[in-house]
């Protein structure tokens, strides 16, 4: 399996469901979500994550560590003032990586959760 896919051109926000891009074009930008993330991997931030898809640069957020290490908990959903749905932001493009041909887990979340067990 070829981790280092071309997805080029993965660039258009109409690739990502309506609901998660409706969602990301409510974050103003404010770094309350980044600020409670308790991801090991926040770069980019949930802030600039959430900044690539309105940009619709989606191949470059596919890229982002953050978008494997987030754990779901929710805590940027409580802070954000718009009411926000990060995490729905996040799997939606961890689906859309997902079913990418030739797309696998990244290298340091795999020898970060396989390297003691080794």
């Amino acid at each position: 399996m070829n981790c280092n896919a071309d997805i080029t051109d993965l660039r258009e926000t109409d690739i990502l469901d309506g609901v998660t891009v409706r969602a990301a074009a409510l974050c103003e930008q404010c770094g309350k979500c980044g600020a409670v993330c308790p991801a090991l991997f926040k770069k980019p931030n949930p802030t600039s994550l959430i900044r690539l898809v309105q940009l619709g640069r989606v191949a470059e957020a596919l890229q982002a560590p953050l978008l494997w290490s987030c754990i779901g908990c929710e805590q940027c959903n409580a802070v954000c003032p718009n009411k926000l749905d990060a995490v729905r932001v996040v799997r939606s493009l961890r689906r859309l990586s997902a079913s990418e041909k030739d797309v696998c887990f990244p290298k340091y979340i795999m020898d970060f959760y396989l390297g003691g067990l080794l």
